[in-house]
């Protein structure tokens, strides 16, 4: 009997790979980082819930070539190397290259045996990072990126540096992962409503029931303020990553999630520049795909106009 991914969030089967199902299900119960003290501790709790609300949305898909952006400990690597077409691959880069060793465990235990993996050390707009990351794709069947996933800092300047710096690398049907779009929503989502303001976008969100996700983390040991997601009062989120909040501009302050935008599903959608989707699970996430014909290059360059 095949094994399928199910969704948390509607019920629905998704997909039939059931080394993605293993390590969601592990990730949750904290099984897949036995022996790796430092996922053990509580600050990666936030991971439990992540990769199955990410999957959800990615495991449809398989990618020519995969760069991630803030390597951290790793436990996004597992997923996406299941996700990799064959003869591509996935680069990894960090400015600090410490986790590397738990992110080589996580794949050994979880991750695709057939992917190849190739871990750079350097900031995630270095010109040596770069120049590593054209060497790889030299070796592949496709030369362009289908999947950026935006984690090495969730500041406004640093997301801006990454999409201008990488815009060139990315195919005409390629998709960006955002992640703290919730935890850091005053950079990252703000920010990326800023850049496809005008564009043609279907946005959407699979599950708008704020009050079924986890927003009270007990055992968070970085804050005062243990809970997250977003507050139904305010609709802005209880709590913000502190280093997110450096030099905003001043609309960034006070807008207000309105889950009035969002349609329920991707479907019946047409004539759009970009998919928009938005995951409520904390830290929260956006996976942005271009669907239209608009190139990066033109994204670049509104990236440059915005403040």
């Amino acid at each position: 009997m095949k094994n399928f991914l199910k969704s948390r969030s509607t019920g629905e089967f998704l997909g039939r790979n059931h080394m993605i199902e293993k390590y969601i299900a592990a990730a949750k119960s904290r099984i897949a980082f036995k022996h790796l003290p430092k996922l053990m501790q509580p600050r990666y709790t936030m991971y439990q819930y992540l990769l199955g609300s990410v999957a959800e949305s990615l495991v449809y898909q398989k990618y020519c070539n995969i760069l991630m952006l803030g390597t951290g400990r790793g436990q996004f690597l597992p997923l996406l190397s299941h996700l990799l077409k064959d003869g591509t691959f996935m680069m990894t880069c960090d400015a600090r290259d410490k986790g590397n060793g738990d992110a080589c465990a996580l794949l050994e235990r979880w991750g695709n045996p057939n992917s190849d993996v190739f871990f750079i050390s350097g900031n995630s707009d270095d010109q040596k990072t770069k120049e590593q990351v054209e060497h790889v794709l030299n070796q592949s069947v496709d030369k362009k990126i289908d999947l950026l996933v935006c984690d090495a800092g969730n500041t406004r300047a640093q997301i801006k540096s990454d999409l201008v710096f990488w815009s060139d690398f990315l195919s005409d049907r390629s998709a960006i992962l955002f992640t703290g779009a919730i935890w850091c929503h005053d950079s990252v989502k703000v920010l990326v409503d800023d850049i496809v303001s005008d564009y043609s976008v279907h946005r959407y969100c699979r599950n708008k029931d704020i009050k079924m996700f986890p927003n009270y983390i007990d055992d968070w040991d970085n804050s005062d303020t243990p809970q997250r997601g977003i507050n139904p009062s305010t609709m802005r989120p209880y709590f913000q990553e502190k280093s997110c909040k450096d030099n905003l501009p001043t609309h960034a302050l006070d807008q207000k999630l309105d889950l009035d935008k969002f349609h329920d599903s991707k479907d019946e959608f047409e004539g759009v520049d970009f998919t928009y989707e938005l995951i409520l699970t904390h830290p929260g996430s956006i996976i942005l795909h271009n669907v239209g014909t608009k190139s990066w290059s033109n994204f670049s360059e509104k990236i440059h106009a915005i403040a």
